[in-house]
């Protein structure tokens, strides 16, 4: 029987009568499961918190009702206990399943409940993860593979096999099976824009196919923006008002992702840092649990430390949550698995929806293997009530073969092996627990905490392998914390993923150990895993991973400065390695010697001696004079833009500090302010930074040219020497990477007369005043909305518009007229038609032309000729 085992709250409304209720309350009991009806309004005790002869949870595993202002709502919805409307029970009835529950959400913030999306693989797999989790978070479902569930199919180009399969899925109808499929495949900007608005947008403008699938190749994404005003604007409030956020590097994620989040925060009333100021930073977002701004924000008292889950859960429920306080994942989790979860093979049963997705993700992190089903070479069985086919082949049916014994346990094993990072005994009988009569116990879902001991203990151990901390810690042991969360700002930017590497690879040099699967795991940290698994943090104190000892913080920094002092010494025996080879050889120690005399004289230039730079650091000027001559000696002067790029190049923090140092600064995004000169895209695009870049830039660059450099990077310790002769810009102009044929189609299409070169247009005279002499009519239906099209169109010279929605004989003399005498109307050729039947029947002089012609002529960097674009 379907509900057989599960106990149901049915919450009585204006709009879920007494009859209804009734009604619902025979289907589920004929399907095995119980009930309790109450109204809504009844909030004296909330039933969730009032489990039967006292226990610590109540029985009650689903809830249905239609509006979701009852008092055990919000402990519900922290717990996973699923929450429908009454449809849910009949359509499992009618399918004979369990339906997924978040498809019958009554909460209108879930406004994705009917989206199932996959993302392509042509979108990085950082991208990949955040709309996997703003969808879940937003009451949506996803998975990585297309399935006939699949609704959207988020993909920059159509060149990808999840396209091409979704495309041809379209096109088959599936006459034998009578099974209509429709997947939309559609730009990324959709799922932006959807979560920047908290709505479902229409899918039209960001579809990559023409609405018929009869084309092949890519629609033209002219802008991706929508105009409507956000759903919550003006009813919900700014929950979020002046709290800084940081985002950290190790969420490696593209510009265009950055800046969804971003709008969101700021939406609901928040601030962004770039940097991470300690004194100014009030919420710190991070993957992981390392790094230095990691560190200074959990040492922190007022700092919160949250992750991507959390900032996605407040911003869907709009209520302010602690991470710690509320769910397991909101916290920046461990970079590395338990090594005793490594060989384990986990199954679920009686989960569903949120619940099945969170212990899933804690199974992974923990390092685990999650498996759908349930076979004898499955280690553990995560059971939430006595009952189903998995429970019963573990607990009977493979249980009478001695080689077979799968453990039982509840969700509560599973999220304190998370919580105290330690294999948990199985046999405890707090884990056997089922629910007394076999009720079940989804209630215990998220109800542990992460445990302050083990967090305190992870800091100590990333302090521990800190560079930061130095011999002066041994003189002033109180001060070693301080001392290690002290960096500058230069360290700041510096990203997590970066931090991990050097400590572990400075710290651990000689003593690497490999996993079972090969993969090398730091083998101090391995050792402290063992540690504590040897003893339960539940059992010890704070103080014992938290010590004053003056010893203790000696040893440390002794550690410390011997790492420092290999290092120092495997540089110096490869120098004297160098110059033995080098004394051989008459041409190469002449080179050398001139090399040295030049380092003299640059060194005469500067303050002298060592003891005056010390000085000179202490001196607020000195910074500014040094920071002019790096400047002078960068071996770029480039300010570019970055657009288009997803998929090929990601740049962090860190690479945009990097590229920074040589000269090569990335700005977000374009205002009349830029001082730009310089595009980075891999092809002539439409989007709204592409073109009103081409205002000002006067060079396009593919960006292979930043991933070389960058790579570069990796490879030359001193790269920079080589910059110019290896990665000269020019080398990388768009029309030496790509064909000029393909450009030169981009720009003119069909018209092949008069063609000048990508370099000829650049610099050509109109370049920010193309549009000076030009009055235009603007439709509010152009893809985008008037007010972004008229912003592009200003930063190329367009000084009179007009906005017109409707054209009558009253208002027609109001329309604008350029110095040509023509009036000409910007429509959108398929939403405009009764516009422009109206127009060319009362203006005698008019020209209705497509926005086409706009960025065609943009391209061309001339107006192109009316009639190739009128409508």
């Amino acid at each position: 029987m379907l509900f057989t085992g599960t106990l149901f709250l049915l919450v009585s409304s204006d709009d879920f009568s007494d009859d209804d209720v009734s009604s619902v309350k025979s289907s589920i009991e004929e399907e095995g499961g119980e009930t309790i009806v109450k109204k809504e309004y009844e909030n004296e005790k909330n039933l969730l918190n009032s489990g039967d002869h006292g226990e610590p949870n109540s029985p009650i595993g689903h809830i249905i009702c239609t509006k979701t202002n009852f008092v055990e709502y919000t402990l519900a919805k922290s717990s996973m206990i699923p929450v429908t409307t009454p449809l849910w029970v009949h359509a499992c009835k009618e399918k004979r399943k369990y339906c997924n529950p978040k498809n019958y959400n009554p909460d209108p913030k879930y406004f994705m409940r009917d989206v199932f999306i996959c993302v392509a693989d042509n979108l990085s797999q950082e991208d990949k993860e955040l709309i996997y989790g703003g969808v879940s978070a937003f009451g949506g479902q996803y998975l990585d593979d297309l399935t006939r569930y699949t609704t959207h199919l988020i993909a920059t180009d159509m060149n990808n096999d999840k396209s091409i399969i979704a495309a041809s899925a379209n096109n088959d109808q599936n006459e034998t099976r009578n099974e209509s499929i429709d997947i939309k495949i559609v730009s990324p900007e959709w799922i932006d824009d959807c979560l920047k608005f908290g709505r479902i947008l229409d899918e039209g403008p960001y579809l990559l196919l023409n609405p018929t699938g009869e084309s092949n190749q890519p629609r033209d994404l002219n802008i991706l923006k929508s105009n409507e005003e956000p759903s919550w604007s003006t009813s919900r409030p700014e929950f979020m008002k002046n709290k800084c956020f940081y985002i950290s590097d190790d969420y490696p994620m593209s510009d265009r992702m950055r800046t969804t989040l971003i709008d969101m925060i700021i939406d609901k009333g928040g601030k962004i840092s770039e940097t991470f100021d300690e004194q100014k930073v009030d919420i710190y977002i991070g993957k992981y649990r390392n790094g230095k701004s990691f560190i200074r924000s959990a040492k922190s008292k007022r700092i919160i430390t949250a992750n991507m889950q959390w900032l996605y859960s407040v911003l869907a429920c709009g209520v302010w949550i602690l991470p710690k306080n509320y769910n397991l994942l909101h916290y920046p989790i461990p970079r590395e698995p338990l090594p005793e979860f490594h060989n384990l093979k986990i199954s679920i049963t009686n989960y569903s929806g949120d619940a099945r997705i969170y212990l899933t993700k804690l199974i992974t992190i923990l390092g685990g293997t999650y498996t759908k089903t349930l076979s004898g070479e499955n280690n553990v069985l995560i059971a939430a009530k006595p009952f189903g086919k998995k429970y019963e082949a573990a607990k009977f049916k493979w249980r009478e073969k001695k080689s077979l014994d799968i453990k039982i346990v509840n969700s509560l094993w599973l999220e304190e092996c998370f919580a105290y990072w330690k294999l948990m005994d199985f046999n405890k009988p707090q884990y056997a627990y089922l629910g007394r009569d076999g009720k079940g116990v989804e209630g215990l879902l998220c109800r542990t905490k992460l445990d302050e001991t083990v967090l305190n203990k992870w800091l100590l151990d990333s302090l521990e392998n800190s560079e930061e901390i130095t011999q002066e810690s041994q003189e002033d042991p109180n001060k070693a914390t301080e001392d290690a969360l002290s960096v500058n700002e230069h360290d700041n930017n510096i990203s997590q993923t970066e931090d991990y590497i050097t400590n572990k690879e400075t710290a651990n040099e000689l003593h690497e150990q490999k996993t079972d699967d090969g993969k090398e795991i730091n083998s101090e940290r391995t050792n402290d895993s063992l540690r504590t698994n040897s003893n339960s943090p539940k059992e010890s104190s704070p103080s014992s991973f938290v010590s004053n000892n003056k010893e203790e913080w000696s040893s440390r920094a002794g550690r410390s400065a011997k790492f420092k002092a290999v290092n120092k010494l495997h540089q110096d025996i490869h120098d004297l390695n160098d110059y033995q080879a080098m004394s051989k050889s008459s041409r190469k120690m002449k080179e050398y010697m001139r090399e040295l005399e030049n380092e003299a004289k640059k060194a005469e230039l500067k303050s002298g001696t060592s003891d005056d730079k010390r000085k000179a650091s202490t001196n607020p000027d000195t910074p500014k004079n040094k920071k002019r001559k790096v400047e002078e000696t960068r071996p770029y002067d480039i300010k570019g833009i970055v657009t288009g790029c997803e998929g090929i190049l990601t740049l962090s923090k860190q690479d945009l500090n990097a590229l920074k140092d040589i000269g090569i600064k990335i700005i977000p995004d374009v205002t009349q302010a830029s001082d730009l000169d310089t595009i980075i895209a891999p092809k002539i695009l439409r989007t709204a930074k592409f073109l009103k870049a081409l205002s000002k830039a006067k060079r396009i660059v593919h960006p292979n040219f930043l991933t070389d450099i960058l790579q570069a990077k990796k490879n030359f310790t001193d790269y920079e020497s080589i910059l110019l002769n290896e990665f000269p810009i020019d080398k990388y102009s768009l029309d030496k990477t790509i064909s000029n044929e393909d450009i030169m189609q981009d720009i003119y299409y069909n018209d092949k007369r008069d063609r000048a070169s990508l370099s000829t247009i650049l610099q050509s005279s109109n370049k920010g005043k193309l549009f000076t002499t030009v009055k235009l009519n603007i439709s509010p239906n152009l893809v985008g909305g008037s007010k972004l099209i008229t912003d592009i169109l200003e930063f190329h010279g367009l000084k009179h518009s007009k906005v017109v929605k409707s054209i009558t004989s009253s208002n027609v003399n109001s329309l604008l007229t350029s110095d040509d005498n023509k009036t000409i109307l910007v429509v959108n050729k398929e939403k405009d038609i009764k516009l422009v039947n109206s127009f060319k029947k009362l203006v005698s002089n008019g020209v209705a032309i497509e926005w086409d012609w706009c960025v065609k002529s943009i391209f061309a960097m001339e107006l192109r000729k009316y009639e190739n674009f009128s409508v």
